[in-house]
């Protein structure tokens, strides 16, 4: 029988004295940007590379202005963040990004980001985990915040309510009026009854804003319940037609398994 029982904490697998990381000194942002593609942005005098680590480090104030080659580790302890270009997709591509003092932006709260970024955080499906950085042990595909992450896209018309119920193999349906949805967008259809499973994806192939009529890409498999008014004054002040959520987004966060 154990009569006495000693637990240790250990902030780090390897023991705490080999995991320490190392002290950050916080200094203010400067306030002159310069651009990701330049070489004299960065410490080396060349943008980095395929397979480099990257540090954005204190007071750094760096603009993406292109896409990224397939990095390793983004450390942000400065700013980083991302050029509204109308021309081109300004994508970050890494194994992991680590906000850990600094400012990872795209978009502002009073400016949305009106264009395409993209983050992609690549990965093998069964790689091992690894130390990212002193104590914070993490697998692949991972964006890791303890500074400031604020992304703010494109404002969207988000949620409908169904005006008209969804039977099997039906591939139309009415929506609400003047949304700005549009051919080629992502769709949630929520379940409408107990079977918790009955929801779908759909793609839109049209839509009417002026009689809210919607078209999909393939043939529903669930019933669907809705109808043209509120169901809120019959139940108890809730409306029970069933949602359908936009998911299209123009500022994406996305996880790509190379061993696929």
């Amino acid at each position: 029988m154990i009569k006495e029982l000693k637990l240790l904490g250990l902030q780090c697998i390897l023991g705490n004295d080999k995991c320490a990381q190392d002290e950050i000194d916080v200094i203010p942002i400067d306030p002159n940007a310069s651009y990701w593609s330049q070489g004299s942005s960065w410490p080396s005098g060349e943008k980095p590379k395929v397979g480099e680590d990257v540090h954005i480090e204190p007071g750094m104030n760096i603009i993406l202005d292109e896409e990224t080659p397939l990095l390793n580790l983004v450390i942000v302890n400065g700013r980083l963040s991302f050029k509204d270009d109308p021309d081109n997709l300004i994508h970050l591509q890494a194994k992991q990004v680590y906000v850990r003092a600094g400012e990872l932006l795209i978009g502002l709260e009073e400016e949305p980001y009106m264009n395409n970024a993209k983050i992609t955080l690549h990965g093998e499906r069964h790689e091992q985990t690894v130390i990212m950085s002193g104590s914070v042990t993490t697998g692949n595909k991972l964006l890791f915040n303890t500074g400031l992450v604020s992304f703010h896209g494109k404002p969207r018309s988000r949620e409908s309510r169904l005006r008209t119920s969804i039977y099997k193999g039906r591939t139309e349906t009415m929506v609400s009026v003047d949304l700005d949805w549009v051919k080629g967008d992502q769709l949630y259809f929520a379940p409408t009854n107990h079977q918790w499973t009955h929801s779908e994806y759909k793609t839109i192939v049209s839509y009417d804003k002026i009689t809210g009529l919607l078209a999909v890409d393939s043939a529903f498999e669930f019933y669907h319940f809705g109808q043209d008014v509120s169901t809120a004054a019959d139940y108890n002040n809730i409306d029970t037609r069933g949602e359908v959520r936009l998911l299209t987004r123009n500022v994406k966060v996305v996880g790509h398994d190379s061993g696929d």
